[in-house]
This record gives structure tokens, sequence and C-alpha cells, in this order.
């Protein structure tokens, strides 16, 4: 298994309706919908798409969040970059290279976005307060540096012979993509999340990756059936869902 980190952190989970604020505005959450039987309605089609980075840039130190004229900055620079990246290509008389770029994908086949979060955060992560990833525990870094560890990401890299299947990543495998949480990728960033009394269920469209989410007292599945999305339980605390 290749273990790239070993901490706790908190990340803002956010998803951004069909029709999001004007660029540089933060989003007034306002009364949240409530379902017949009283509780926040969660349910619909959400998207997390965001330029905004897991980390925070190093040139934000610690500013928490963004000035309306740094988020409309940003934004714009996003938006030139799908400009460029949709550009025609030049057109050629002569071949590549091997191994040159064929420019294959456009905005068209991504999904790369150029909005930041309505909260106008300059991180998703909203703890530890610098807003980035805490340093490696030194058993985390033993088990990357490990033999094992360094002859399985050498085989998904593509630089020695995989030992089976099992080498493989498990979003290689179309089995599971990130998380828990999930975080933005290049496309497929749709989430169907239905409710009922007893529970939430979110369906990731990257590889239609589901998560059953119990809202009741029942006991955690047995140790010997585990799954990729874990055996989750949640509570409201108000209008926000705790996981």
């Amino acid at each position: 298994m290749l273990v790239v980190q070993n901490f706790l952190v908190v990340v803002s989970l956010i998803v951004l309706t069909a029709a999001p604020p004007a660029s540089g505005q933060v989003q007034d959450a306002g009364a949240s919908p409530q379902t017949a039987w009283g509780d926040p309605d969660l349910q619909g089609i959400w998207n997390n798409n965001t330029i905004t980075p897991l980390q925070r840039p190093t040139e934000f130190a610690n500013q928490e969040f963004l000035s309306a004229e740094e988020a409309v900055a940003l934004e714009q620079q996003a938006i030139a970059r799908v400009a460029e990246q949709n550009a025609p290509s030049a057109v050629r008389t002569e071949p590549l290279p091997a191994g040159g770029n064929v420019g294959a994908y456009n905005s068209y086949w991504t999904e790369q976005g150029t909005r930041i979060v309505p909260t106008g955060r300059t991180s998703l992560i909203t703890d530890p307060p610098n807003g980035r990833l805490p340093q490696l525990t030194t058993a985390a870094l033993a088990r990357i540096t490990s033999d094992e560890n360094r002859r399985v990401f050498d085989a998904r890299e593509g630089r020695a012979p995989a030992h089976g299947p099992e080498d493989m990543g498990l979003s290689e495998r179309c089995l599971w993509y990130r998380g828990i949480p999930t975080f933005p990728t290049g496309y497929n960033n749709n989430y169907h999340i239905v409710q009922n009394p007893d529970f939430v269920v979110i369906l990731q469209e990257h590889i239609h990756d589901l998560r059953v989410i119990t809202l009741d007292d029942r006991p955690h599945l047995p140790s010997n059936i585990q799954q990729f999305a874990g055996s989750s339980r949640g509570h409201w605390e108000g209008d926000t869902l705790v996981v």
C-alpha cells in the first residue's frame, strides 16, 4: 500500500451550486432548506470544482481569506488558462518528434474550474490554522521510503513490472478514486446526494464511488467487513452534517 500522508487535518467541504456567486463575492449561506422530516435538505446534484488549492500557497502566509481584488485576479488567471487551452492548434506539416505533445485534451475533456470557493478561503484546509499539511510523522516516512513501497511506486510509474493488479492503485483499476474527503479532480466532479431520516448517501460521478452515512446509533460494521468508504456515522449540528 502506498502511504502518502499520516496526519489529521480539517478540510472545508465546499459544494458549489449551479448558480455560483459573482466573482470575488462571498456567498451568504442564508436559511437552509429543510426536508419534510425537519433535517437540512442536502439532496440534489452538486459540484466541488474549484481553483482553491488544498494547501494555502506560501505567498498568502497567514492570510486566511482572499481580498475581493485577489479573488477576481485568480479567477481571471484561471479563465485565461482555459482560453489558452482551447486555442486552435497550429497547423503542422511535419510529424512531432517521438514523445512530443500532441495536445490531445482541451477544456471539453477536463474540468479544471475557474472559481474560488464561495467563502473566499485561501485553502481548502481550515485546520491547522496555517492552511497547510503538517509534516509527515517518522512512521509515515519510514513506510514511504521502504523497499516494498518503492517497488510498488516504480510499478505504478512504469519503471518496473508489477507483481499483480494489487500493485496498481485503486483509481487506476477504477475501484475507488480519492478520499475521504473527496477533492476536486481533472473531471467528473459531480455528486448526487439523496437522504432520508436514517441515511445520507453520496454518489460521486468519478468511478461511481458511493458513500453511505448512517445517522442513527446502530453499531459499526464488523471488523471483517471493510469498505473503501469506511463505515460512516453522522449527526446533525444545526445545519451541518458532521461525519
